[in-house]
């Protein structure tokens, strides 16, 4: 595509002596140098720094887009347009290969500045005040009217100004100030914020982006060239340097046509006035002259190129080159300043450096998603999440130009839980509210800049620009014409630049600013649980850990998976394992180790199933003890017993081997017989529907049970009972009549007969009865006349209420004075009952009456009293009294109102016959007093009735209650109411002799007196107990001895002594590790009982039994053991009772959690490089050592300075109140280059860690060994011409960096700080002379290396081209030293002390230089001596130095490697040597050019 740089020669031959004086001088004194500085970002110097700027200041200016330009009418001149393509130029002076635009160039014609000269003035005023008054307003804070700055009429006046087309020498100092104060002024802050309405048709959310923060000063350059144009670019102009004024070229498009793809170009001069306007079509250039000077804006268009086989295409750019000089009558000329072009204002990043072109890519109308996620691949590049890997994806966009502002409010709505990864971005790197540019950049484009000669409008190179990460780091390379790459590819960040200094190129990031340009949810993929060995090889696949559904930060735990043949070595499986806090993206290594398993298996050969496996893991070669007497005791007390051959338990291996192995002990079922009884019945309960009158039970329930019974086995394991078959194998229930209830129907007439099984459940059957219809009358009688006075009829079902009562009819009645005298329904509501007849109830009245009464009392009184002589004397019952009462009557009947009497009542009467009272043991003398009859007017009587005493009989009963049985009966006889002279004393003392105690004595140990029960024998009963003693410890008894003292006493019985009164339970504390470390010793105590046995003295037998109450073994805490934690703080065993058996407790140690961390140092920088947090328990391996991070930091070039670790292990202590922390302090390797081993830059240090160290730029050979030269070059002897003489010197030294961060920090001195060859005789060539006898002696440095010094033959005769010939006059003489002038070639590596040397020795070499008048020198001759030179200056420079063949001092001294010429040295010497211009011949190299 490009054409590679052409070297470019000049030279100025036989032009008179005049036109040569004045011609050289002026191109001495305003530089002879070429050097182009060719800018992305670009500075003269090819090794200095240049710097970038952002230009963002954080404010936004809003702009109106509805603004009229101002300079469409600013005038037209004379413009050369071509087309970037070397196509034909046609007639109309646009060049184009398709349909280019045409480019419209207005230029300010002169020919029209003297016909305006009256209004000349007045818009430089006018300018010049609104400018004033700006700055004014600026420097005091106020706000500025927009319209202060416009110009629109100032404009329309340019037409008429008077401009004489270069620049003035009055500096105005507006523009500069207006720039820098608006560098540094704050605008209002960007607020709009996202309105809901805002939608496209897409159902978007638009968002309109608006100028940028800092397009202050793009602003006040809008109101001259019109605000629809959108400034990208805008670049100071400077042909002389710094002590003239600039002029300023901006660089705008079309903000309100996004298909407009012109680029509109103004050139403003240092007053503030428009002299120049272009417009360039895509794929065109256009040329403009600015005092002289042309510059070139290119304009190009997209095009396509080819990477890796695909077709990508670029996005639009512009360039503006700047001429190298300008001619007039008397030749070529150079500007002074090469570099005139320097960059004020861009978008994005922008340099302060001088350039000789500069590149931008063109900004464009976006339209930008602007909520974005992205993740770290697994190559730790940044990737953007797909649509399809989102949940949900924000419908945001942004629309407008690069490089523009916007605002999303409250971005923490967007963020989102993606599975598999976790969000790193951290709150303070997601603003609440967000404020972004906009930005055209995006990974799947590319974008590219090309640099052109400006001389032969060809292409020299392009660099490709292909942004590689969401962070805007571009990849860059530089290619040439052909496409193909002249550089590697390298990356530039943000905000950056890089140099290609074989190019003179600095390129920088064409990235909008360094601000965000987007919502960027970061992502990383969630780390794993890794299984590996103990070699950390990978042994199962890796379990990602979970999102927290939550939180789109945080993870949730995982689990140890089990991994078949291998165990976890320091955790169990199913424990949790906790993602690292500090970075989730690690994989956590879970240490496995490969066993083998001893299985002990319990089998039951009655179920033929495996009871219990006891499977133990273990490594090869480790021993295994195992003893099953536990296990079988256990099993045992569960009911089984052994099975095996001669009751032998197998053999137990004793280690485990490669393979696993298994033993069986074979158990059964222990037995013992059972028998089983059932009585299942049938229960028939009878009630009453629902709703009736009478509820629940209507008859007693009929049950019928029955008898089965059946004997078996239980399973003594499984508790499971085996029967045999039940006897009788069934049975049956009766059928069963329902009972009759009167005035109901069951709904069963009969439950019938069924058939019964052993194992049925009892049956409850249920009869309902329900009511009967029923009938009832209710019949209201008159008594007194006999007569029905009334009825009702009712109708109903059986119990149920009529609703219907007699109280309103009664009423009725008693209003006509009947008397109720019976109501059978007792005032209630009539109830039907359950009878089959009809229910009739009377209600009967009489007649209201008053009665008449007449009445008289007589009475009859008996008395009862004892016969004389007897125990009891006197009054022996109560009198018994009749009083009769006869009466007369009458009444007055109230219905009818008529009186009626009756007969006395009784007419007579009797006193009735009265038995004698019965008093118990005593006859009356009259068993009866008979009956009399008595009148009413008979008088009162008084009868006496005498008792006399009955024979009686009396038994004492001795009773033992203990066992219920009579001990013995004493039968005594008497009269009522004597003594018998018996008492109980006697017998009493005989049973209290052998034992018993007295309960109870109906005698009350008093003489026994006979009753008056003639019908029952008096009875008295002695109860008698046994009696009790106690023995206890202090008062044991005498096993076998008597217990009484009376004869054929119960005797002590076993286990009464002292022994038989104690018991005591022991306890055992014992402490186990788990992890099987030294436990504490174990704890020994017990508690003692005493008891107290109740003995019945009578039988001999212990009655009760009480031991002393349940205590308590005292609290034992578990001792502290540093590092772990027991399962019991502390053992309590309470409320223990005697016979409880003895204790054993166990408690489990468990190791503590323990933390650790490994801190990497870097000691010289005193930065920590990392942490690596280790969790664990208490002296537990980690399984983690510091071998892989130190290896990973050693291959980075660090160094092991310590390591707490001792490369160990680390193994977690027993403190659990501080975490361990281990610290390895890493110091910075450094590596030595030497002449025998140079530095390789890009280069790994160690070929076998291509990551490592990598040699940095200034250590490769050259800057190590440095070889001298002084070549003495013969020329003009023709085919006699000796050979040159060439004589070499090497400088060497060695050059120290830092490994890590590839800075060099030592130099040593070079081996010599200068070197000077040896003379050489000229050789002596018969028929030539020379212009030097002797050559050489030339001293070279480290920095000036290469001398070459020409020897020139001529035939000896003369040459009228040589002035000093004078005919022939000295043909043959051989110059001597002080007549040769030095040839040494100029070098690019001249030091500021070379040339300060040049200075100082000027005066004598002026000298020499005026003696030259015996050498011709031929164009031919210079050529060739210069192209024999380049090869030399080539070997360090890559570059072409054409070296004059005589050193004259107008030759510009440079200084090292920049080009840039010593003005001040090369303007002397013009003023020296101009008056022989005309005789010396020289040409200019074009030196090295920078672009941007």
């Amino acid at each position: 595509m490009f054409n590679k740089e052409q070297l470019q020669r000049f030279s100025i031959r036989k032009l008179t002596v005049g036109a040569a004086s004045v011609l050289i001088g002026v191109s001495l004194m305003t530089e002879m140098s070429n050097n182009k500085v060719y800018a992305d970002v670009r500075t003269t110097n090819e090794n200095s720094t240049s710097q970038v700027h952002d230009n963002s200041d954080g404010n936004t200016l809003n702009l109106s887009t509805d603004l009229k330009s101002k300079a469409d009418e600013a005038g037209t001149a004379d413009s050369e347009v071509t087309n970037n393509s070397n196509a034909k130029v046609g007639g109309d002076g646009v060049t184009d290969n398709s349909n280019a635009r045409n480019v419209e160039i207005k230029n300010i014609d002169d020919s029209k500045k003297d016909q305006q000269s009256g209004d000349a003035v007045a818009p430089k005023e006018k300018t010049a005040n609104t400018i004033q008054k700006h700055e004014e307003n600026v420097a005091k804070g106020t706000t500025v009217d927009s319209n202060d700055l416009q110009v629109t009429k100032v404009q329309a006046d340019l037409a008429a100004t008077k401009i004489n087309g270069k620049a003035s020498s009055v500096v105005s100092p507006q523009i500069k100030q207006i720039q820098a104060k608006y560098q540094t002024s704050k605008n209002p802050t960007l607020e709009k914020q996202i309105n809901p309405t805002d939608r496209n048709s897409d159902g978007k959310v638009v968002v309109k982006a608006e100028d940028p923060s800092n397009y202050h000063y793009p602003r006040d350059l809008n109101n001259l060239i019109g605000e629809d144009k959108y400034i990208y670019q805008v670049l100071s102009l400077n042909n002389y340097g710094s002590r003239y004024p600039d002029s300023k070229l901006i660089l705008s498009v079309n903000r309100n046509d996004s298909n407009d793809t012109n680029i509109y170009a103004y050139v403003i001069d240092n007053n503030g006035e428009i002299k120049t306007t272009a417009t360039v079509g895509v794929d065109q250039n256009k040329n403009i002259d600015i005092n002289g000077r042309g510059y070139r804006i290119n304009n190009d268009g997209s095009s396509n190129i080819f990477i890796d086989g695909n077709k990508e295409s670029t996005q639009n750019s512009s360039t503006v080159t700047s001429a190298s000089g300008y001619y007039r009558w008397d030749g070529y000329h150079q500007y002074s300043n090469v570099n005139p072009i320097k960059q004020g204002y861009g978008l994005g990043s922008t340099t302060s450096n001088d350039y000789s072109a500069i590149g931008e890519i063109i900004p464009m109308y976006t339209e930008s998603s602007v909520i974005k996620y992205y993740y770290y691949d697994d190559n730790d590049d940044l990737k953007e999440f797909k649509d399809s890997d989102l949940s949900l994806h924000p419908n945001v966009v942004v629309t407008g130009l690069t490089g523009q502002e916007f605002k999303i409010p409250n971005v923490d709505q967007y963020k989102q839980v993606i599975r598999g990864f976790y969000l790193t971005s951290k709150d303070k790197d997601i603003p609440t509210n967000f404020t972004g540019t906009l930005s055209q950049f995006s990974g799947d484009k590319y974008y590219k800049k090309v640099y052109y000669d400006f001389d032969t409008d060809t292409v020299e190179y392009s660099v490709l620009y292909h942004q590689i990460s969401p962070d805007g780091t571009m990849k860059v390379c530089v290619y040439d014409d052909n496409g193909y790459p002249l550089t590697e590819s390298r990356e530039i960040a943000p905000n950056a630049s890089t140099t290609f200094g074989k190019y003179n190129l600095t390129v920088r990031n064409p990235y909008v600013t360094a601000a965000p340009h987007e919502v960027q949810f970061i992502y990383k993929k969630l780390g794993s649980i890794i299984p590996v060995d103990e070699n950390g090889n990978r042994i199962g696949d890796a379990i990602q850990f979970k999102n927290d559904p939550t939180d789109p930060a945080k993870a949730l735990p995982g689990k140890v998976p089990s991994i078949s043949g291998y165990h976890p070595k320091y955790v169990k499986v199913g424990d949790t394992v906790v993602p690292d806090s500090e970075d989730l993206s690690k994989d956590i290594e879970v240490k496995y180790v490969k066993s083998s398993t001893i299985s002990v298996v319990y089998h039951d050969n009655t179920s033929n199933k495996d009871l219990s496996v006891k499977k133990t893991t273990g490594d090869e070669g480790t021993s295994f003890n195992y003893n099953p007497a536990t296990d079988l005791a256990t099993l045992e007390e569960k009911g089984y017993v052994l099975d095996e051959k001669d009751n032998k338990v197998p053999d137990i291996p004793t280690e485990f081997t490669a393979t696993d192995q298994k033993v069986t002990i074979h158990l059964k079922h222990g037995t013992h017989t059972i028998n089983q009884t059932t009585s299942p019945k049938q229960t028939i309960h009878y009630v009453y529907a629902d709703g009736l009158a009478h509820q629940g039970k209507a008859a007693d329930d009929n049950v019928q049970q029955l008898s089965f019974k059946r004997d078996g086995y239980n399973d003594e394991v499984t508790g499971v009972d085996h029967w045999n078959d039940w006897t009788p194998a069934n049975s049956q229930y009766q059928a069963v009549d329902s009972p009759v209830i009167q005035g109901y129907t069951p709904d069963k007439l009969v439950v019938e007969k069924s058939t019964v099984n052993p194992t049925d459940k009892d049956i409850e059957v249920t009869v309902t009865y329900n009511a009967d219809k029923q009938a009832a009358h209710v019949i209201y009688i008159d008594k007194t006349t006999n007569t029905t006075l009334a009825s009702k009829d009712l109708s109903g079902n059986s119990d149920k209420d009529s609703g219907y009562n007699t109280k309103d009819k009664i009423g009725e009645y008693k209003s006509q004075h009947y008397v109720l005298v019976e109501d059978e329904t007792n005032g209630k509501n009539v109830i039907f009952d359950h009878n089959d007849n009809d229910q009739t109830y009377h209600v009967y009245f009489v007649h209201g009456t008053h009665t008449i009464n007449q009445t008289t009392s007589p009475k009859q009184t008996i008395h009862y009293v004892y016969a004389d002589g007897l125990a009891h004397q006197g009054k022996a019952a109560d009198d018994n009294v009749q009083q009769l009462s006869f009466k007369r009557d009458g009444y007055n009947d109230e219905v009818t109102g008529v009186d009626h009497w009756n007969d006395w009542t009784p007419a007579n009467s009797q006193y009735q016959a009265v038995d004698s009272p019965v008093i118990q043991g005593y006859t009356p003398d009259k068993l009866v007093v008979e009956k009399s009859t008595v009148n009413p007017t008979d008088k009162d009587i008084e009868v006496t009735v005498t008792y006399n005493a009955d024979k009686q009989a009396a038994h004492v009963i001795y009773i033992d209650d203990k066992t219920g049985k009579t001990l013995k009966v004493d039968n005594l006889n008497g009269v009522t109411s004597a003594k018998s002279g018996y008492t109980t004393k006697a017998a009493i003392d005989t049973y209290t002799g052998l034992g018993y105690t007295v309960v109870s004595d109906d005698t009350n140990g008093k003489e026994v007196v006979f009753d008056n029960d003639d019908a029952v024998d008096q009875a008295f009963m002695v109860h008698l107990s046994h009696g009790t003693i106690t023995v206890t410890p202090e008062n044991p008894g005498k096993p076998g001895e008597p217990i009484n003292p009376g004869e054929g006493s119960a005797n002590y019985p076993d286990g009464t002594d002292k022994t038989g009164l104690t018991d005591t339970v022991n306890r055992t504390i014992t402490y186990v590790m788990i992890d099987g470390s030294k436990a504490p010793d174990a704890v020994h105590d017990s508690l003692s009982y005493t008891a107290s046995k109740v003995i019945d003295k009578v039988s001999g037998q212990v009655l009760s039994t009480t031991w002393s109450r349940n205590q308590d073994f005292k609290d034992v805490d578990s001792p502290a053991v540093a590092g772990y934690t027991p399962d019991k703080k502390t053992v309590s065993n309470k409320d223990v009772a005697h016979d409880a058996a003895d204790i054993t407790e166990t408690v489990k140690y468990n190791a503590d959690a323990q933390k650790a961390s490994v801190t990497y140092v870097d000691d010289k920088t005193g930065k920590t490089l990392k942490v690596d947090n280790l969790n664990g328990v208490t002296s537990a391996k980690s399984g983690y050592t510091t071998k892989a991070a130190i290896d990973t930091y050693t291959g980075l070039g660090y160094t092991v300075v310590s390591d707490d670790t001792n490369g160990k292990e680390v193994v977690f202590d027993n403190d659990d109140a501080v975490d361990q922390a281990f610290t390895v302090h890493l110091s910075h390797g450094t590596t030595t280059v030497t002449p025998d081993n140079p530095g390789h830059p890009g280069e790994p240090v160690d070929p076998d860690n291509p990551d490592g160290p990598k040699y940095p730029d200034g250590t490769e050979e050259y800057q190590v060994k440095r070889t001298g030269t002084q070549i003495i070059h013969y020329v003009g002897a023709s085919d006699k011409t000796p050979a040159d003489n060439k004589q070499t010197f090497i400088f060497t030294r060695e050059i120290t960096f830092d490994n890590v961060t590839g800075k060099i920090i030592s130099k040593t001195p070079w081996n010599v700080q200068s070197y000077t060859f040896g003379k050489v005789d000229t050789p002596v060539i018969p028929g030539y002379h020379a212009d030097k006898a002797v050559a050489g002696g030339e001293t070279v440095t480290p920095d000036d290396l290469n001398k070459v010094i020409t020897v020139t033959y001529a035939p000896d005769g003369g040459s009228g081209d040589n002035p000093g010939s004078n005919g022939g006059g000295d043909q043959g003489t051989t110059p001597t030293p002080d007549d040769q002038p030095d040839t040494t070639l100029p070098s690019d590596n001249n030091t500021d002390k070379d040339v300060e040397k040049d200075k100082q020795d000027k005066p004598e070499k002026v000298k020499k230089a005026r003696k030259i008048i015996k050498t011709r020198i031929t164009k031919q001759e210079h050529i060739g001596n210069a192209e024999k030179a380049e090869p030399l200056a080539e070997q360090e420079h890559n570059d072409q130095t054409v070296a004059s063949p005589v050193k004259n001092e107008a030759n510009e001294p440079q200084l090292p490697q920049t080009g840039e010429a010593n003005t001040s040295v090369i303007g002397l010497l013009g003023m020296l040597v101009a008056g022989f211009a005309a005789i010396l011949g020289f040409e200019s190299s074009r030196s090295r050019k920078h672009k941007n």
